[in-house]
């Protein structure tokens, strides 16, 4: 893995460290979902999904 890659790698890992942000995904591999129905599966405001 070259410099770029492994720079890129480590922001969306970092990301992903948030639990709601990795809840957010984990939903979103089950299916398409709502802006609404996201922020209402993981109790956040729809300006936070």
């Amino acid at each position: 893995m070259d410099g770029p890659v492994r720079t890129r790698a480590c922001v969306l890992f970092g990301a992903l460290a948030n639990p709601t942000r990795l809840e957010i995904v984990e939903l979103l591999f089950e299916g398409e979902r709502s802006v609404g129905e996201v922020a209402a599966a993981v109790g956040i405001g729809q300006s936070g999904a």
